[in-house]
């Protein structure tokens, strides 16, 4: 997404701090994990051969979506691309027990 389009919503006119005014508007922390063929999912199990592995650190890719409303009146959605990092595989209840996330600063891969 441009920066212009993305100044197109009411959220975002007078913003000089887009990645932290996204920050405050996921106000639920809800996000979901990439599966391979691109579709998200609230399910890892789903998309755990999308797990990246760099020395004892854990990622997969996921967005977060978030409700703007545009100049016009209408309300659209953004996804935002995230990085969730994984901590801690809970073999019982088949999930990691520490996930956080944080979200891509290349506004031109939000859409």
């Amino acid at each position: 997404m441009e920066i212009e389009k993305l100044k197109q919503f009411k959220e975002f006119i007078n913003c000089y701090d887009i990645v932290g005014k996204a920050y405050n508007l996921c106000v639920n922390n809800d996000y979901c994990y990439l599966r391979h063929d691109g579709i998200g999912t609230y399910d890892i199990n789903e998309c755990k051969d999308m797990i990246e592995k760099d020395g004892s650190i854990e990622t997969i890719k996921g967005y977060v979506t978030i409700e703007c409303r545009h100049i016009y009146g209408y309300v659209d959605i953004i996804h935002i691309p995230i990085t969730i990092y994984l901590d801690e595989w809970d073999e019982e209840e088949k999930q990691y027990n520490c996930e956080s996330y944080t979200i891509n600063s290349d506004i031109k891969e939000w859409y």
